[in-house]
């Protein structure tokens, strides 16, 4: 009886696994005609993976983040909102631990960042040498 049971749970996980597949590339279809159906969200799309280590995933989250670019007049308010700047832990005059960044950020967009610059560094160029040198230093990642 187990037997029958396992293989039963295995050929609907299976089908689960294959729909799940199928509706993910469905949206992926969607949200990539939607992109390229406007010149400018195209434009902007095409600019930000100009960037290196920046692919379709970053470049789209990003694209719906930021409104298009226009939410944030600064680039730093983009930076603190995805948890990439770093601050010191104080009060008053003492300071306490490392640097850090705000738990409060959007973790999702600061993973994608992440990911991006681990790619980033595998490239050559600017970054594969900027990269070990701060390493270094004894700066981390």
């Amino acid at each position: 009886m187990q037997g029958r049971a396992k293989a039963c749970f295995k050929r609907c996980s299976d089908n689960t696994t294959a729909a799940l597949t199928r509706s993910i590339a469905y949206v992926e279809k969607q949200v990539e005609a939607f992109l390229t159906s406007d010149p400018q969200l195209s434009l902007k799309r095409d600019l930000a993976m100009s960037v290196t280590g920046i692919g379709p995933v970053l470049s789209g989250e990003l694209l719906v983040v930021t409104r298009g670019f226009t939410r944030f007049t600064d680039p730093r308010q983009l930076v603190c909102y995805a948890g990439l700047a770093p601050y010191d832990y104080s009060s008053g005059t003492s300071i306490r631990g490392r640097t850090g960044v705000s738990e409060k950020a959007n973790q999702y967009l600061k993973s994608l960042f992440h990911m991006a610059a681990l790619n980033a560094v595998k490239v050559p160029g600017d970054l594969q040498t900027y990269y070990p040198r701060k390493l270094a230093q004894g700066k981390h990642l």
